[in-house]
């Protein structure tokens, strides 16, 4: 038991900032999987890493002569054979040096990349005396998916995801799978063990690369706790629901019973899941990763191997309290299948254990509170756990139930049941994982690029409007996330007086630009025929003038700013009167309000778009200031009409930072933040 104090008293994250100089290990970790782990500075920093095994990536070329002559050049032995992308792993004598062998194999012209094999951890929770609970209460459990400000924990009303709504129109499918590399999963004799989490149909038993012995059962609590608040079942009368309860779950274990993993089973984990994807056709896989650490060039080739085959990764920002971004995290600024996230509490204030930075691409809730005293943020203490994330936990022993975080605390993790609270960036990754499921089993052609720009420009704005280095670009919401993504539904027509009336009930799409409408003659193509130019939220109408003798067919998609279709729309055939030269006449909906609405994308380099409406004809003016009050472009100065407008705004010749537009409209004004990023 002592053993396994030791190393739980600091759980949190393994922060190894590559762009410090001598960057401090903020947790120490001392054995992964049974073997010792050393301390060492490498290329100027502080590192961990697996005593006596180094990670290789040769060339393509390289043949079975030249690595024999690797494997002699260091006295090594091959542990993980070398795969397509020309990794490997290699185990050195005991009288080896690690940096020196390195030294060594970066003389071989086959060799492009050696480098430790890297420790990485959990990102579970922060290290600071206020997760120590010192007031017992009864709590209203799942206040992440629905917040109605109960109390405890104190939170605030729609401080959520709206899950709820979500499910109205999707609950997930079986064909998106959601891949877990984590700690592992409640396994008892062989078998699934947990409630929430036994359904061998839904529960995809794959490998266990950190090699404990024990295959995929979780014996750390982490890797099921994470598992659950993405895809529980749900709708069972049992224990809790996850956020895609309908979605399949791949367990891959990645992490040991302390915490503590690499970055060579990280890598094989994403290949992994590349490799199922690519040998299901049809299938579709999402990865969650709640754990990182500093950067590793064989961590940052797969995600750029799971990039290529279009396989999003959600990842964890760290728990580093208000510190860096961690990797992978960290590589959402260069590739667009990452998502950072960061967390929030139970009154939509972010979280002041989470990691902040530009990196960050969204918020979700993840756990306990703090409050803004009009400069810096304060612990919100004591802690009440409460306001953290409520879900599955192993039910038998499990390491994080003795860290004395829990176990002197009767209302967090008890060894005797099979749910209880943590908190961290680990727990806001997976609710984000979920709701990227649930797009995918929507609309399953998503790129990963359009998944999180929906998930970013439908996320609701916290702190500074606009995109910040806090929240990102707002705490995520899964219903306005599926929105733009399901079809228009009630689609009928009407004759009437020579015209095909087609209508439809739109949906609150708050990043809709417009609605297509498309058309075939008989058997030929399907042709866009108009895009409307309503985006009121009302149900729309489309009238298509028509003579002659016919068959026609419509249907109709909406687009969003993000440049993301929907599905279409049932299909609509009208036979009879039909003229494909006459014009098409759209019915526009006035606004009933003025609205100027917030730029997208945000932040942009160099063009963005601005969109605002006025409900009576107005001279309309809309300009763009810097900071200094300074006006720097005159985007709109004319008398128009009732209706809906968009302008584009390019800044190429603009420096990076924070600007403000403005509209004025009769006795209308308002003013909105942008940020130019190059």
């Amino acid at each position: 038991m002592k053993t396994k104090k030791l190393y739980m008293i600091l759980i949190s994250i393994l922060f190894i900032t590559s762009t410090v100089l001598n960057a401090q290990i903020t947790r120490r970790i001392e054995r992964v999987a049974g073997k010792e782990v050393k301390t060492k500075v490498w290329k100027g920093r502080e590192i961990q890493f697996v005593e006596r095994e180094i990670a290789v990536k040769i060339t393509p070329s390289a043949t079975q002569t030249e690595i024999n002559d690797l494997l002699k050049a260091v006295d090594g032995r091959v542990i993980n054979a070398f795969d397509e992308l020309g990794w490997g792993l290699i185990e050195l004598p005991t009288t080896k040096d690690e940096i020196l062998a390195i030294d060594d194999l970066l003389k071989l012209p086959f060799v492009s990349v050696a480098e430790p094999n890297m420790v990485t951890s959990i990102t579970l929770e922060p290290n600071d005396p206020y997760f120590k609970g010192t007031t017992p209460a009864t709590y209203s459990h799942l206040w992440a998916l629905k917040n109605t400000g109960q109390t405890p924990p104190t939170g605030t009303n729609d401080a959520d995801i709206d899950a709820t709504d979500a499910w109205d129109i999707s609950t997930g499918n079986s064909d998106v799978i959601i891949a877990i590399l984590d700690s592992g999963i409640p396994m008892q004799n062989g078998s699934l063990s947990h409630p929430d989490l036994d359904d061998p149909n839904k529960i995809i038993l794959g490998p266990d690369y950190i090699f404990d012995a024990n295959g995929v059962k979780d014996e750390l609590g982490h890797g099921t706790h994470v598992a659950g608040i993405a895809a529980a079942e749900s709708n069972n009368g049992i224990g809790i629901a996850g956020v895609a309860w309908n979605n399949k779950i791949m367990v891959i274990q990645v992490f040991d019973a302390y915490g503590a993993g690499t970055w060579s089973a990280f890598y094989k984990g994403i290949i992994y899941a590349v490799i199922y994807q690519n040998n299901n056709p049809g299938k579709k896989v999402v990865i969650n990763y709640s754990g990182g650490g500093g950067g590793s060039q064989q961590a940052l080739d797969a995600v750029i191997h799971a990039n290529t085959y279009g396989i999003p990764i959600i990842a964890s920002a760290g728990n580093a309290n208000g510190g860096a971004v961690v990797s992978p995290a960290a590589y959402s600024s260069v590739y667009q299948n990452v998502i950072a996230v960061s967390s929030t509490d139970a009154t939509d204030i972010f979280s002041p254990f989470s990691s902040q930075g530009r990196q960050v691409c969204v918020s979700a809730p993840g756990g306990y509170g703090g409050y803004w005293d009009g400069n810096v943020l304060r612990y919100n203490g004591p802690l009440v756990l409460g306001k953290n994330i409520f879900s599955t936990t192993p039910n038998y022993p499990f390491t994080i139930a003795f860290d004395p975080i829990y176990k002197d605390d009767p209302y967090s993790t008890d060894v005797s049941q099979n749910y209880g609270y943590m908190a961290g960036t680990s727990m806001a990754a997976p609710i984000v994982t979920g709701i990227a499921a649930l797009m995918l089993s929507v609309k399953s052609d998503l790129t990963p690029s359009q998944l999180r720009s929906t998930i970013q420009s439908t996320a609701e704005d916290k702190g500074t409007p606009g995109f910040d280095n806090y929240y990102g670009h707002g705490r995520v919401n899964a219903h306005r996330a599926l929105l733009p993504l399901i079809a228009p539904a009630n689609f009928q027509n009407t004759a009437v007086s020579g015209f095909v009336t087609l209508i439809w009930s739109a949906t609150n799409n708050p990043i809709l630009q417009y609605y297509e409408v498309e058309r075939k003659i008989n058997s030929g193509s399907w042709t866009v025929i108009a895009t409307t130019t309503d985006i009121s939220y009302l149900d729309n109408e489309f009238r298509v003038q028509s003579s002659g003798f016919t068959t026609a067919q419509y249907r109709v998609r909406q687009k969003s700013m993000n440049d993301v279709y929907s599905n279409y729309s049932s299909i609509v055939t009208v036979n009879g009167i039909f003229n494909p030269t006459d014009k098409n006449i759209a019915i526009v909906k006035i606004p009933s309000e003025y609205r100027l609405d917030q730029n997208h994308p945000n932040p942009f380099n160099p063009t963005t778009t601005i969109q605002y409406q006025i409900p009576e004809d107005a001279n309309v003016v809309v300009k763009v200031y810097n900071l200094l009050g300074s006006e720097v472009a005159t985007l709109v100065n004319e008398f128009k009409p009732t209706g809906y407008y968009t302008v584009k705004f390019d800044a190429s010749s603009l420096p990076s930072g924070l600007y403000l537009y403005k509209i004025s409209a009769g006795t209308f004004s308002e003013t909105r933040k942008m940020l130019l990023m190059k």
